[in-house]
């Protein structure tokens, strides 16, 4: 896995839980299950993946899915009511950003829909490798995008009425 890809594992498990040592520690594991399943380290595996023969996109799918593996486990102990934002410097991002509208986005989004804009707004995946990466269709993640973005815009202007848009 590349060091970018470790970054975007480690960004998006921080976005999720707003937790740095979290999203440390789920990167380091994701990595490991990274090279589990594409660099066994015995050749009794039968069924791997060089490394080598991944394309970057193939990558990338492998990652989210892994990334969503990863996520369903650590949110049966995860509670979106009790959210705070935990900085312990292991990720570093700059003083000036308000990450309050997204906490309260990630407190009130759906799943799908937090999923969806983090991987393609936030992360950069289009919407087609997302959508291959979890077996939906391109409209079905451009809805939820949309959706989420239109909840996100809402927090981020509490005061506007979306009626005012319509």
């Amino acid at each position: 896995m590349s060091d970018e890809s470790i970054k975007v594992s480690a960004l998006f498990y921080f976005l999720i839980t707003l937790d740095d040592k979290i999203a440390t520690e789920a990167a380091a594991k994701t990595l490991k299950l990274f090279n589990q399943k594409f660099n066994p380290p015995t050749p009794k595996q039968i069924k791997f993946i060089p490394r080598e023969s991944l394309s970057p996109s193939e990558e990338m799918k492998a990652l989210i899915q892994l990334c969503l593996q990863e996520w369903r486990q650590i949110k049966t102990h995860f509670q979106k009511e009790r959210i705070q934002i935990i900085n312990t410097k292991s990720l570093h991002w700059p003083e000036h950003i308000d990450l309050s509208p997204w906490k309260e986005f990630q407190k009130q989004a759906p799943e799908q829909e937090l999923i969806a804009v983090t991987w393609v707004h936030v992360l950069g995946v289009s919407e087609s490798l997302l959508a291959s990466a979890l077996n939906q269709s391109e409209g079905t993640i451009r809805y939820r995008v949309g959706n989420g973005l239109s909840l996100l815009g809402q927090l981020n202007r509490p005061n506007i009425s979306s009626l005012q848009f319509s």
